[in-house]
C-alpha cells in the first residue's frame, strides 16, 4: 500500500498544513483525519518541544523513549522514500532495498537516481540535484 498527502493550496511542503491524508492498500482507500490540530504552526513547535523534552528525560533518568530506534529508522525511511518518489516521479516501495543508493547514502543517494523530467524537487536544485535533470 501507500500513503498520500495533499496540502492546502497544492503547495508541496512538509511544513504546509495537510488538507487530505489517505492510504491505499489492496485497492482499498482509508481516509485519515488531518483537521484535528488547533494550530498547525503550534503543533509543529509543540511536537519538537515534547520530543526533545522526552529524549532529555530518557537520557537523564532512563525513562522510556517515546519511540524506539527501530521506529525512528522506519520514519526516516518513509521520509527518504517520499523524497525519492518526488525525484523519480514513481511510487516507492518500502522497505528500500539494502543496496539502494538512498538506503546506503540517505539524501545524498538521490543524486544517483534517475530524475523524472517533471520533478519539482529536482528543478528546485535541493539535495544536490541542481543540473542533474
Amino acid at each position: 500500500g501507500y500513503l498520500r498527502m495533499r496540502y492546502r493550496e497544492g503547495q508541496p511542503s512538509g511544513f504546509n498544513q495537510a488538507s487530505e491524508i489517505f492510504s491505499i492498500r489492496n485497492w482499498a482507500r482509508s481516509d485519515h483525519q488531518a483537521d484535528d490540530l488547533l494550530s498547525h504552526a503550534d503543533n509543529i513547535a509543540n511536537s519538537f518541544t515534547r520530543l526533545w523534552s522526552a529524549f532529555a528525560g530518557a537520557v537523564r533518568t532512563g525513562s522510556p523513549l517515546l519511540a524506539s530506534g527501530t521506529v525512528g529508522a522506519r520514519a526516516l525511511e518513509v521520509a527518504l522514500g517520499a523524497y525519492l518518489s518526488g525525484v523519480t516521479g514513481r511510487v516507492v516501495e518500502l522497505p528500500l532495498e539494502v543496496d539502494h543508493p538512498v538506503f546506503l547514502q540517505g539524501i545524498d543517494g538521490l543524486t544517483h537516481c534517475a530524475v523524472w523530467p517533471r520533478s519539482r524537487t529536482a528543478r528546485s536544485g535541493i539535495f544536490g540535484l541542481r543540473g542533474l535533470d
